[in-house]
């Protein structure tokens, strides 16, 4: 939550602006409007929000790679206003899915039978702290408490994106804790092969 383009996060994927309607005049009674920002992807690019220090809004459009640059698009970010916000971004997902023709809205998609199942994720027991004992541990919590999960997602928050510099002196680089984590986990005979 923010109310000035300073309070934009980085790496920001979608965005919903609350505002009053003022085209004729400042009135108590305008009404509110509800503004989606929906950053596209192009070709190898990406495009994602952020705010500066000057309260602007910035698109940042990158490929991932530094040896793939760009200074220019066609279709970096899609916007739609209306004053009901769920009506704004169901009619902003289905613009998106007809120009771009790489997905398809919800309602056009079949569930997956695996969100029937129970399955568990290591974020929020552990957060960034993951490690195949505690794995092990709270698989054996879950299954002797009569909740096993037929599925698991293990989540230990690598990807840091936060508004602060990155720090050059940093002996480790992002992604580096890979190098000591969860080096003991291994495969049980019914994956290997």
């Amino acid at each position: 939550m923010g109310t000035c383009g300073k309070d934009i996060p980085l790496e920001t994927q979608f965005m919903l602006v609350e505002s009053k309607d003022n085209t004729e005049g400042e009135h108590d009674d305008a009404p509110t409007m509800y503004t989606v920002f929906l950053p596209l992807l192009e070709g190898n690019f990406r495009a994602v929000l952020q705010g500066n220090e000057n309260n602007e809004l910035e698109i940042c459009f990158e490929s991932g790679d530094n040896a793939i640059e760009t200074n220019q698009g066609n279709y970096l970010v899609y916007m739609h206003a209306g004053t009901n916000p769920f009506e704004v971004i169901n009619e902003t997902v289905k613009a998106a899915e007809k120009h771009m023709q790489t997905f398809l809205h919800r309602e056009k998609k079949k569930l997956p039978s695996f969100l029937d199942w129970f399955g568990w994720c290591t974020w929020d027991a552990f957060y960034t702290d993951v490690t195949a004992e505690g794995v092990e541990e709270g698989l054996k919590s879950l299954s002797e408490g009569g909740t096993p999960p037929r599925f698991l997602i293990i989540d230990d928050g690598w990807q840091q994106i936060g508004s602060e510099g990155k720090d050059t002196n940093c002996v480790v680089q992002e992604g580096a804790q890979f190098a000591s984590r969860l080096t003991g986990i291994k495969e049980n005979a019914k994956f290997q092969k």
